[in-house]
């Protein structure tokens, strides 16, 4: 039954977003799949996320680029018991907006926000400053 309601789920956010445009030309340009959009425009507006905010969910898909599991780089186990590409993505980008909603008000925030997120070493911050500029 849990996993016939996970399923519906999907389908509904597949089918909600079939129509939604996104008509800002950050969102269209970004170099993400359609797929992938659909799906984190959706959780955008389940949490209610600020368009600054959700460009940061944006760049952070894009800058941790992980395979199915931990497509959005969230480590925890429980955002990360699935790998089977649809409810891990989703799973992540839901945890992602959370924390994004929680930690990142504006961009003044990114510095303290990125500590939060990624090591130091990693040069995390000087891309998510580009992605967050990004347009073409």
């Amino acid at each position: 039954m849990k996993r016939a309601l996970t399923n519906l789920s999907l389908i509904s956010i597949l089918i909600f977003s079939l129509g939604m445009k996104e008509n800002s030309k950050y969102f269209k340009n970004f170099p993400l799949s359609e797929k992938e959009k659909i799906v984190m425009n959706k959780v955008s507006k389940e949490y209610n996320l600020t368009t600054e905010q959700k460009k940061l969910l944006y760049v952070i898909r894009k800058i941790e680029n992980g395979r199915k599991g931990i497509e959005f780089g969230v480590m925890n186990r429980r955002a990360r018991r699935y790998k089977d590409g649809i409810k891990s993505f989703l799973i992540q980008c839901r945890w992602t907006a959370g924390s994004i909603k929680k930690h990142y008000q504006n961009t003044k925030d990114l510095n303290k926000f990125a500590n939060r997120w990624a090591p130091v070493e990693a040069n995390w911050i000087n891309n998510a400053k580009y992605y967050l500029n990004y347009s073409k």
